[in-house]
């Protein structure tokens, strides 16, 4: 009898045991978001009109679902552990992952663009249209509980969300015939007419804003400098696709219809292919690494086969790293440090989350569960 009874107590100790194993697991994965250092990425996806979020813990290869949302689709920016979404009565709400708090703004009118984080994930900003008086205005809100009008302009619709520049000083917002350039905290605006406006994209200093201008189904990529009041421009016969910096403020990336790579020197006013045989390559969603002249592709390369590949701006096209994958489903995400490249691929055993060292001293393949339809992703700080 005594030993029985030893015998179901060390039963229920080890019980303990486990159970206390995996509450400490649960705690780990629920402060995962507040240290940047443990590589937590944001997964979340849109079906119909619920948005589902995860968090997926890098090193503990752990998946933790967050929450869904009922909202419009494809109105989700996210930055320093804040979600900013419209609510199924059109409101604007703002989300704390950590905490679960949850704040609304009524709008004056309804939404038709995302809202739009500042850099510093300290001001969300948005275009409402008034349609009762022809203009749209330009809102932020930096104490998630009201709204600053910044500048109104007479558009009967916005043409796109705002974009702001990386140091928090400016918003650029598109029209029908242009786009204007306003100064967040007076409300100044300077307007580019007769240029239209796709794929915005400011320079790492803040200085120059880059975009695809089409005209008479001719594209062109210009780059204005703010300081200078000048433009420069790049022609293609191939339609222009994509933009991205490089981290230098010096050369652009930019990707056409016929997925081939242009490198273009801005001081220069120069543009090159990526690589000596192009014709061989094509190229689709780049990365762009924040800390070195590196950039991040899928590709296909033959004699290679499909899959990421890393290049360096500086190596005259050579390959540093492939990581070969079947179907991608997200653009190659760096890290902050830019360190590793996150990206996600519809494999034959599953979606699965890929995590590169950028030296390719390691590859994690991670099963992704519960998102049978769009999936994006990226790091959190």
């Amino acid at each position: 009898m005594l030993r029985g009874s030893v015998r179901g107590i060390i039963l229920r100790v080890e019980l303990a045991l486990v159970m206390l194993s995996a509450a400490l697991v649960e705690l780990s994965m629920l402060a995962a978001p507040l240290l940047p250092s443990e590589g937590v990425i944001l997964l979340w996806g849109t079906r119909y009109d619920i948005t589902r979020f995860d968090l997926m813990d890098v090193h503990m290869q752990m998946q933790r679902h967050l929450v869904d949302i009922r909202g419009f689709s494809n109105s989700i920016d996210v930055s320093n552990n804040l979600i900013a979404y419209f609510s199924e009565d059109e409101h604007l709400q703002i989300m704390n992952l950590v905490s679960g708090a949850v704040h609304d703004i009524v709008l004056p009118a309804r939404p038709y663009v995302s809202p739009v984080w500042s850099p510093d994930g300290s001001q969300v900003a948005l275009a409402i249209s008034h349609f009762e008086r022809g203009v749209t205005t330009l809102y932020v809100s930096d104490d998630w509980s009201t709204l600053r009008e910044v500048f109104t302009f007479p558009e009967d619709g916005p043409y796109g969300g705002p974009t702001w520049s990386p140091d928090g000083r400016w918003i650029s917002q598109p029209t029908a015939d242009g786009f204007y350039v306003v100064n967040v905290e007076s409300g100044e605006a300077q307007f580019f007419d007769d240029l239209s406006y796709t794929s915005p994209r400011w320079s790492p200093d803040g200085q120059q804003l880059a975009f695809i201008s089409s005209i008479e189904a001719h594209d062109l990529i210009h780059v204005l400098n703010l300081t200078m009041s000048n433009v420069v421009s790049f022609g293609n016969d191939a339609r222009w696709r994509t933009l991205e910096w490089m981290p230098d403020g010096e050369h652009l990336l930019a990707s056409t219809g016929s997925s081939q790579l242009y490198i273009l020197d801005i001081t220069a006013q120069d543009m090159r292919l990526s690589s000596t045989d192009e014709a061989e390559r094509r190229y689709h969603l780049v990365g762009v690494s924040p800390a070195a002249n590196d950039f991040a592709v899928y590709s296909y390369i033959s004699g290679s086969g499909s899959g990421l590949y890393v290049y360096s701006l500086d190596s005259a096209g050579q390959i540093r790293l492939h990581v070969p994958v079947t179907n991608y489903l997200t653009p190659p995400e760096w890290s902050d440090d830019g360190q590793q490249i996150a990206f996600a691929s519809q494999e034959p055993d599953g979606t699965k989350l890929f995590v590169v060292h950028a030296d390719g001293s390691t590859v994690r393949e991670i099963p992704v569960a519960g998102f049978a339809f769009s999936l994006d992703l990226e790091w959190l700080p």
